[in-house]
């Protein structure tokens, strides 16, 4: 089982792990990568962005709908909620040219609110595109060779960074997933109960909202988190 979201280093990877899964997937990280086809100014403003900064939003729909990303708060998204966060064929702006998408001889033209990320073969108005990051972006600070980052994250987590109590850290992924969480059959259950309460906030809100975990319960488990203190990039 592996963990997705808000997860960009040793540590977030250690505190997985530690919940049971086996792995984690990082996928804000990599953008800042030097092999990542994104264009230098969407790998600029990860650099600079913040966790609160990555919205929830049915906005860009144009190409794949029905998919709510989180997105990098930009010009567009501000216009929107200006807008009073209308719905898709009233929005501001609705079907402009913003861009063309070129290559392998084809050339794609692009129109506001597309699902298309600003990338190096991309031309246009490319603010107007949506810059897809996670949680994690406050994580992200440099850009690196995908090697590098791959380096960086140890790969013992849990000896570097102890965060399950004593009594579990011993145990198997499988062992401490069904002790804290439930059996896979109790943990469909809540998600299911989860997805609707979470589809619910979403449609009162009439825009986006900020993504809440909710309350599992952890069937009597009691945890020690022992995180290193935050540095200043979170301030």
């Amino acid at each position: 089982m592996l963990a997705a979201g808000g997860i960009a280093d040793g540590r977030g990877l250690a505190a997985v792990i530690a919940l049971g899964a086996d792995g984690a997937v990082f996928g804000t990280r990599f953008l800042a990568s030097h092999e990542a086809a994104a264009h230098p100014i969407f790998k600029r403003r990860v650099l600079t962005a913040h966790a609160a900064e990555a919205v929830h939003t049915t906005l860009f729909d144009v190409g794949w709908s029905q998919a709510p990303p989180r997105v990098i708060r930009t010009k567009v998204v501000d216009e929107w909620e200006l807008a009073g966060c209308p719905e898709s064929g009233k929005r501001p702006g609705e079907g402009r040219p913003i861009g063309t998408m070129r290559g392998r001889g084809i050339e794609v033209p692009l129109v506001k609110y597309t699902v298309a990320a600003p990338a190096e073969y991309i031309e246009g108005d490319l603010e107007s595109l949506p810059f897809y990051a996670g949680e994690s972006v406050s994580l992200v600070r440099e850009i690196l060779p995908a090697r590098e980052i791959v380096k960086k994250t140890p790969k013992k987590p849990a000896a570097q960074f102890p965060i399950a109590s004593p009594h579990l850290q011993n145990k198997s992924p499988d062992a401490r997933s069904r002790e804290c969480w439930g059996s896979p059959r109790e943990r469909s259950a809540r998600e299911g109960r989860a997805e609707v309460e979470s589809s619910s906030r979403l449609q009162a809100s009439g825009c986006w909202h900020p993504f809440r975990v909710p309350d599992r319960g952890t069937r009597g488990c009691q945890w020690t988190v022992r995180w290193p203190a935050p540095s200043s990039e979170f301030h």
